[in-house]
């Protein structure tokens, strides 16, 4: 027995005790089979979104598509999207349906769903309507369309890259009809936005598997990434890291601050990964080095850092215990941690660019070991070096 929350049980019996069936689908009994916890729920029902509204009329709902047939329902805080059965029409924009029919059969509203791991409903008494052998190909590890899949794609490329996605998400294969209409289709993402195609490329670089498909699948990045090249150093060793992933895939791509600004990409996602990059190949190997990049980016994208050269094959053991004593023992590698400031050097009659100068100066010092952080040293230097 699937452990479903009693919210979405609820909203079931509620759904059925007004005469209408109802349906957990898609992701969620996906996940219940495959032993996963679901990150939402969708229910499946013959009401119509009026019919819906009124049978939850003692809960808080919200008409988010309601021209598509969807509302949600709110019970005890918890959000679940219950969406009337319905036949998608013509596709002009390769997304969304030109038009919305309603229909009285369930088979008619899990027909029109992408992938065959995605048509199976669930009643609140645990029953599998399974019209299109999802379990099975779950059981294979298959991503497989439901029945034509030129068509599928036809009605929504995003599941194009939806497909890809789930493939690396799950360690799935792409069964071998659907794998050529993904090839076939691959252009249609043109018509897809920057934002959904970011959604979809995160969690396919957050997959188990994102380097082989990556690989399989280069002429499907290629369409909204042009610049995309493929590279069979990325990653030898397996790692979380989602930052560290994405790292990897634009790591021997050109133009990486503009490709991710064209795909809408957050200015700390810009920012951490194009660090990463640019210090993929700094001198890491003395204590002086890693301060060096200590002062660039930051203790948290040091150590990450480390873990990107480490995943991409490198030996970092040594940079790794020299990084942990620098911090442990509070060595020098800012300004700010200098024993001495701005202050001592206006109380020794120095003003203006020349504080900025100065203090650079001490600092480069130090970290090279030249000089020790000590404040009689510091202001001898400043003596002999600037007075």
């Amino acid at each position: 027995m699937y452990n479903i929350p009693q919210e979405a049980v609820k909203a079931l019996e509620i759904l059925e005790k007004n005469g209408f069936e109802a349906y957990l689908v898609g992701g969620c009994v996906r996940d219940f089979i495959l032993g996963r916890i679901p990150n939402d729920y969708d229910i499946t029902t013959n009401a119509l979104p009026e019919q819906v509204i009124g049978a939850f009329s003692d809960y808080k709902t919200i008409p988010t598509g309601i021209k598509h047939g969807t509302v949600t329902v709110i019970i005890e805080k918890f959000q679940i999207e219950i969406t009337t059965y319905r036949k998608d029409s013509t596709y002009s924009d390769n997304r969304h349906p030109d038009s919305v029919e309603f229909t009285p059969s369930l088979r008619d509203d899990l027909i029109r769903r992408d992938f065959s791991m995605n048509g199976i409903a669930m009643n609140r008494n645990q029953d599998i309507t399974d019209l299109y052998n999802g379990r099975e190909d779950m059981k294979n590890k298959v991503i497989k369309c439901i029945e034509n899949p030129d068509k599928r794609f036809e009605e929504d490329a995003l599941r194009i890259l939806r497909a890809v996605r789930f493939a690396s998400q799950l360690g799935f294969r792409i069964e071998k009809n659907t794998s050529e209409s993904i090839h076939r289709n691959a252009y249609k993402l043109k018509n897809i936005s920057s934002e959904r195609i970011n959604t979809e490329l995160e969690k396919l670089l957050d997959g188990i598997n994102p380097y082989d498909i990556l690989k399989e699948y280069q002429d499907v990045i290629r369409i909204f990434m042009p610049e995309y090249t493929y590279s069979d150093c990325i990653l030898k060793k397996n790692i979380d890291s989602l930052l560290i992933k994405r790292s990897a895939f634009f790591l021997n791509i050109n133009s990486v601050y503009d490709i991710m600004k064209r795909l809408k990409y957050s200015n700390k996602d810009i920012d951490n990964t194009i660090a990463l990059i640019k210090n993929f190949s700094a001198d890491i190997s003395s204590k002086p080095a890693l301060k060096i990049l200590l002062k660039n980016i930051g203790t948290e994208l040091a150590y990450t850092l480390l873990d990107f050269r480490y995943a991409c094959g490198q030996d970092i053991s040594d940079s790794k215990i020299m990084l942990d004593e620098i911090l442990d023992n509070h060595e020098c590698y800012l300004i700010s941690q200098l024993d001495i400031n701005g202050r001592d050097l206006i109380n020794a009659g120095i003003s203006g660019a020349e504080i900025g100068v100065i203090l650079n100066t001490l600092l480069e010092n130090v970290i090279y070991e030249k000089i020790s952080n000590k404040k009689s040293v510091l202001e001898d230097f400043v003596k002999n070096a600037f007075m």
